[in-house]
Protein backbone atom coordinates (compact mmCIF):
# COMPACT_ATOMS: atom_id res chain seq x y z
CA UNK A 1 0.00 0.00 0.00
CA UNK A 2 1.05 3.29 -0.49
CA UNK A 3 0.51 6.52 1.82
CA UNK A 4 1.61 9.67 0.89
CA UNK A 5 2.33 12.00 4.37
CA UNK A 6 2.68 15.96 4.61
CA UNK A 7 5.57 16.81 6.34
CA UNK A 8 7.32 19.86 7.26
CA UNK A 9 10.07 20.12 5.07
CA UNK A 10 12.74 20.65 8.34
CA UNK A 11 10.90 17.47 9.75
CA UNK A 12 11.53 15.64 6.78
CA UNK A 13 15.01 16.69 6.54
CA UNK A 14 15.65 16.04 10.46
CA UNK A 15 14.17 12.57 10.37
CA UNK A 16 15.77 11.79 6.76
CA UNK A 17 19.16 12.34 8.78
CA UNK A 18 17.99 9.98 12.09
CA UNK A 19 17.10 7.52 9.75
CA UNK A 20 20.63 7.53 8.00
CA UNK A 21 22.46 7.03 11.19
CA UNK A 22 20.60 4.03 12.03
CA UNK A 23 21.20 2.81 8.55
CA UNK A 24 18.02 3.23 7.00
CA UNK A 25 16.24 5.18 4.33
CA UNK A 26 13.87 7.06 5.54
CA UNK A 27 10.94 4.79 3.62
CA UNK A 28 12.36 1.96 5.95
CA UNK A 29 12.85 4.14 9.20
CA UNK A 30 8.56 5.11 8.40
CA UNK A 31 7.73 1.46 7.51
CA UNK A 32 9.27 0.15 11.05
CA UNK A 33 7.56 2.49 12.92
CA UNK A 34 4.19 1.91 11.85
CA UNK A 35 4.71 -2.18 11.93
CA UNK A 36 5.72 -1.36 15.56
CA UNK A 37 2.50 1.07 15.77
CA UNK A 38 0.98 -1.38 14.19
CA UNK A 39 1.54 -3.76 16.81
CA UNK A 40 3.24 -6.84 14.64
CA UNK A 41 6.43 -7.75 14.88
CA UNK A 42 7.60 -10.18 17.55
CA UNK A 43 11.37 -7.94 17.58
CA UNK A 44 9.16 -4.61 18.91
CA UNK A 45 7.88 -6.46 21.98
CA UNK A 46 11.16 -7.63 22.58
CA UNK A 47 11.91 -4.26 22.77
CA UNK A 48 9.56 -2.95 24.65
CA UNK A 49 10.16 -6.01 26.89
CA UNK A 50 14.04 -4.99 27.19
CA UNK A 51 13.16 -1.35 27.99
CA UNK A 52 10.72 -1.64 30.50
CA UNK A 53 13.18 -4.48 32.43
CA UNK A 54 15.86 -1.21 32.36
CA UNK A 55 13.63 1.98 33.14
CA UNK A 56 12.51 -0.70 36.52
CA UNK A 57 15.91 -0.79 37.24
CA UNK A 58 17.12 2.48 36.49
CA UNK A 59 14.35 3.63 38.90
CA UNK A 60 15.70 1.06 41.38
CA UNK A 61 18.68 2.70 41.58
CA UNK A 62 17.58 6.12 41.42
CA UNK A 63 15.28 5.03 44.19
CA UNK A 64 18.11 3.85 46.16
CA UNK A 65 19.86 6.88 45.84
CA UNK A 66 17.82 8.81 47.59
CA UNK A 67 17.12 6.19 50.09
CA UNK A 68 20.36 4.66 51.30
CA UNK A 69 20.11 1.93 53.99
Amino acid sequence: MNITLSVDEQVAQRARKAAQNMGKSLNQAVRDYLEQLGGGGEQWRAVGTIRGAVSAVQCKIEWLDFHPR
